[in-house]
């Protein structure tokens, strides 16, 4: 496996919150929200608000990646390929556990 990466910007780590401990508030917080947002989805019967907070929920969901996507580009997360075996592997374990996909 390899490691998709950029070069980290380096944010000094003090007592005080950093750029990087605000991002990743954020983040969390547009996470929780759009969980929300689906759970209230689902449950929803009136199409008019239906609508409303579906908008909310995208635009939820489009803040969050934004957040991600900078951090990724300051190098503050990473991704890791992975091998065929182990992609194959984890469609063989779903298939197993959930029958045929």
């Amino acid at each position: 496996m390899s490691k998709i990466e950029n070069k980290k910007k380096e944010v000094k780590k003090t007592k005080e919150i950093n750029e990087v401990d605000i991002l990743n508030d954020l983040l969390l917080y547009e996470k929780n929200m759009s969980n929300s947002y689906s759970t209230a989805l689902n449950e929803m019967s009136n199409k008019v608000l239906f609508r409303e907070v579906f908008t909310l929920f995208k635009e939820s969901k489009g803040l969050g990646r934004d957040i991600f996507d900078f951090m990724f580009k300051s190098g503050w997360y990473s991704l890791e390929t992975a091998s065929e075996e182990k992609i194959n592997k984890a469609y063989l374990d779903a298939k197993k556990e959930y029958g045929e996909l």
